[in-house]
């Protein structure tokens, strides 16, 4: 398939994901003048933006780090408004932990260490990541660590969505992302990698990531450990060289819509199963259970200890009743929902009526 701008030529490798709003692909780009030179990039083409998004999205433009992956250009493409951004040959962390074996202390400390410094720079450019998570962090070939899917509640502005677990608890509250929740959101990565507690009881210990309060939360010292970029490109060679993740390779969107992007994120609650037991005391049952919440709408969901944004996961739930409360910008409501084992609930706003 080809698409064409006003400059360019794009010639559509793979689609990536489509979710309605977003497309992503996998294309090589060519310059009208110049057709015979093509350059291999990540395409990601919206259905539309937030009114102020060229402004917004100029700011993006202006990123030139090297712990974020690098945006080329902004154009129109069939009439839509799309990302041009480079193409990393590599995997997310999400892909990492799951396929490799555990990371040590210091690929650990490397990793927040790269992460904390592409958040710093986003900051100096006026910046905030907005959605920190496993699944959007990129580690390539040579062990070279880069944030993608950055900026979005400057370029999306109220569409944007959380991910459920990674959020800071001012943003629950609906405050706007910033720096400090960026903190957050990295000390609760570094916490999933550790596989240690993430509650309370972390920042009682004196975690600048993780203090309640956004104005009292510092940047860490991590150190830094030559070996462990070099661990890391093993570990990231040794999985996409395998046959069975070629094709699971770059399934990763700067929104994380796609079918493989949410299978993943049901695994990644699978594979960590340890971490809940040490939060809670005490083993899962085997046979769990899960709700899942799709809205085109804004909806802030609880239920039991899990809160976050629409599109909302629970993650693994032990069966039983448990309490949903949900609310939007002009109704809220609460019902009680039970969960038998295996059962994976699919909830509408047609269901929270």
């Amino acid at each position: 398939m080809r698409l064409r701008s006003k400059s360019s030529i794009y010639n559509i490798q793979k689609v990536l994901s489509d979710n309605g709003r977003t497309t992503v692909c996998m294309a090589y780009r060519k310059n009208s003048d110049y057709p015979w030179v093509r350059q291999k990039v990540l395409l990601k083409i919206f259905t539309n933006l937030s009114p102020a998004y060229p402004l917004e999205l100029d700011s993006l433009l202006q990123i030139r780090s090297p712990y974020c992956i690098t945006v080329l250009s902004f154009e129109k493409i069939e009439n839509r408004p799309a990302l041009i951004l480079e193409w990393v040959d590599g995997i997310n962390l999400f892909q990492l932990i799951r396929q490799s074996k555990p990371l040590n202390p210091f690929e650990i400390s490397l990793i927040c260490l790269r992460i904390q410094q592409g958040l710093m720079d986003l900051n100096k450019q006026g910046l905030v990541h907005g959605d920190l998570s496993l699944s959007n962090v990129l580690i390539d070939r040579k062990g070279h660590i880069r944030l993608i899917d950055f900026g979005k509640a400057n370029y999306l502005g109220s569409n944007i969505s959380y991910t459920p677990g990674f959020t800071a608890p001012e943003i629950l509250r609906g405050e706007k992302p910033s720096f400090e929740s960026d903190l957050f959101s990295l000390g609760i990565l570094e916490k999933t990698l550790e596989n240690i507690n993430t509650t309370k009881d972390s920042s009682k210990k004196g975690d600048p990531l993780l203090d309640p309060l956004p104005q009292n939360r510092r940047i860490k010292e991590f150190i830094y450990y030559k070996q462990a970029k070099d661990t890391l490109a093993k570990k990231v060679n040794s999985i996409l060289n395998q046959e069975t993740f070629k094709e699971f390779k770059q399934t990763t969107s700067f929104n994380q819509p796609s079918k493989e992007s949410r299978t993943s994120f049901i695994a990644f609650c699978l594979g960590l199963l340890m971490f809940s037991f040490i939060s809670s005391g005490m083993l899962q049952a085997p046979n769990f259970g899960s709700i899942n919440i799709r809205s085109h709408q804004w909806l802030y969901i609880e239920i039991s200890n899990k809160s976050g944004f629409t599109p909302f996961e629970s993650g693994p739930l032990q069966p039983g009743n448990y309490q949903l409360f949900w609310k939007s910008n002009n109704a809220k409501g609460k019902k009680i929902i039970t969960i038998e084992e295996n059962s994976h609930l699919l909830l509408t706003p047609e269901d929270l009526k």
